[in-house]
């Protein structure tokens, strides 16, 4: 039986003595440093099953009265739950005179899921305890702004996140090569320039982007915002031109096609806005680029900041979807939030902060008249979805270790896409080292994520998406892919689960600016979008560089410092992590 994964915080992992630049000691008294700490070992001391309890339905019902109503229990609004209970307002702060203990506001969060964390979703494979399937986001960049702070701040243990070597493996229009080959135009099935011959599918990416903004992979959160203003091509804005466009006409089209097949996430290349991608793809590809994961599973970030909201106040309710908003007196929102029994209440909150994707942003719009106004509308139509979905095979051994691969991602143009190999159980800390458990996931999104929606029976489309066991055609159509992708006959896995992100309530799993979305000017606008009533939206779908738990608190950081007049908290300097 599949089941998500919830631990206790354990504070007993040694961290890296790179600490970012620190806050200055006299911005902070010792309670407000000390606050941070405190609650995070408060967390590492929770048993198993109060973590565990942030994946049950509540029973209670919602207070008919709150400060903050935050609909959506993602990374976003579990952030921002903790951040208005625990953080400091500023003399104007509209919270100062909070219902809550000690003068602090009210907060509940109302989430439609059964569950905390969003698209996060860590898994236990059955026959392999110290693995992790990860459904959904999987890591983040040792240079974002406010997760790896985040993460120290919390005292959550962290690892690299394995990206593979020159031994991986690549499999394009039918030729099958070594990541190392790259260097060698001879082995590469690609008519490319001179220019081109001997890159990789990043380096060609990065030299279409720097031709339009040099040193792009260097340029920090605040130069990019300056970039997104000022950058032409042909006397026209970059924003105000599709991405795929401009990368083309940087490589040529077999330099592009490479570079597109290459990379392995369809959904980067499309023609989006050329200047939020350039944004985008730079940093997740920046040559040395260093990734990072939460050991124990990713979705223990978006828990740990659960259980500490939770502990200073917050009020959770799990299946309880916001379904109706209407204006009150004063600036304040009447929520009509239906229970897991279908019974329905009001609850009028003075604030309220929308944390959700944009397709049930929009279906909650639909039922909230005041909410389809045109400029309003037309904001959150800047922002385009993609579909993606994620397999996970689990084998008895690790057969690619034959093929000299020991971790990362081999990369296809079939549909399984990019296969990365997440480890075996017996190297695991801990584990019994006799036990040759491993596991394997393919990642797809756009055309390919609908190729595997063929193999999925018609329950698959209804309800919440969730991982559930895959089909067999599926796991036989992966299997002879897997088998063609590594010129061996891949065995057949002891168990397989498959996820679905288009469910509702999600709807998508990615997002991305469309071409002239001006999101220096949507993202403020989104922090109260409506005069005189008391509403935000924050999150990734509307952020600098999406698709990152990184970005939703980028926005939601930037929400409560403007518009909650917050002090940023003591682990993150001034001005830092925090949008236009």
């Amino acid at each position: 039986m599949i089941s998500w994964h919830c631990v206790a915080m354990g504070a007993g992992e040694e961290f890296e003595k790179d600490a970012l630049r620190v806050v200055p000691a006299d911005r902070y008294t010792r309670r407000e440093a000390l606050r941070w700490g405190s609650g995070a070992a408060a967390v590492a001391a929770l048993t198993p099953a109060l973590l565990a309890s942030g994946c049950t339905p509540a029973a209670a019902q919602p207070a008919s009265e709150v400060d903050v109503a935050i609909i959506g229990g993602g990374p976003s609004g579990l952030y921002a739950a903790y951040r208005l209970l625990t953080g400091t307002p500023t003399s104007g702060s509209p919270v100062t005179k909070g219902s809550g203990a000690g003068g602090r506001p009210s907060v509940a969060i109302f989430e439609a899921a059964d569950r905390l964390g969003g698209r996060i979703w860590s898994v236990i494979p059955p026959g392999a305890p110290h693995l992790i399937a990860e459904f959904g986001g999987m890591r983040f960049l040792k240079t974002q702004e406010i997760v790896p702070r985040l993460v120290r701040a919390l005292r959550l243990p962290y690892v690299p996140f394995s990206h593979g070597d020159g031994r991986n493996l690549v499999y394009l229009r039918g030729s099958r090569f070594r990541a190392e080959q790259y260097a060698d135009p001879a082995a590469v099935p690609y008519s490319l320039r001179a220019s081109e011959a001997g890159k990789t599918p990043a380096e060609l990416m990065n030299s279409a982007i720097d031709a339009y903004v040099p040193h792009a992979a260097t340029l920090s959160g605040a130069q990019w915002e300056r970039v997104k203003k000022t950058a032409t091509c042909d006397g026209e804005l970059l924003a105000d031109q599709g991405f795929w466009n401009l990368a083309q006409q940087a490589l040529g089209p077999e330099g592009f096609d490479l570079a597109a097949d290459g990379i392995g996430y369809p959904t980067l290349v499309e023609n989006w806005n050329a200047v939020e991608q350039m944004q985008a793809i730079a940093g997740d590809f920046a040559p040395g680029a260093a990734y990072l994961t939460t050991t124990g599973g990713y979705q223990r970030l978006p828990l740990t900041l659960g259980a500490m909201a939770r502990r200073a106040g917050a009020a959770i309710h799990l299946q309880h979807p916001v379904v109706r908003l209407m204006p009150a007196a004063g600036g304040s929102l009447s929520l009509t939030v239906q229970g897991p029994g279908g019974a329905r209440s009001r609850v009028t909150a003075k604030h309220v902060i929308m944390a959700i994707p944009a397709d049930p942003l929009g279906r909650l719009a639909d039922q909230s008249p005041f909410l389809q106004d045109a400029t309003l509308t037309a904001a959150l139509a800047t922002v385009g979805t993609s579909p993606a979905s994620k397999m996970f095979l689990a084998f008895d051994k690790p057969w690619w270790s034959a093929l000299g691969i020991t971790g990362g991602s081999s990369i296809t143009d079939l549909p399984v896409k990019r296969c990365w190999y997440f480890g075996t159980e017996g190297q695991q800390p801990g584990a019994n080292p006799d036990n040759h458990h491993s596991l394997l996931m393919c990642y797809n999104d756009l055309s390919e994520a609908g190729y595997w929606n063929g193999y999925q029976p018609a329950g698959a489309f209804t309800g919440p998406p969730a991982p559930r066991t895959s089909p067999r055609a599926l796991v036989d159509s992966a299997v002879a892919q897997l088998s063609e992708l590594h010129g061996i006959k891949v065995p057949d896995p002891y168990w397989s689960g498959f996820i679905n992100w288009q469910n509702l309530p999600y709807g998508n799993a990615f997002h991305a600016w469309q071409v002239h979305a001006r999101s220096w000017e949507i993202i403020p606008y989104l922090r109260q979008p409506l005069d005189g009533i008391r509403l935000s939206v924050c999150g990734d779908c509307w952020s600098p560089a999406q698709n990152w738990i990184e970005s939703g608190l980028t926005t939601t950081e930037g929400l409560l410092q403007s518009t909650f007049r917050y002090r940023p908290p003591p682990w993150l300097p001034e001005g830092a992590g925090i949008s236009t």
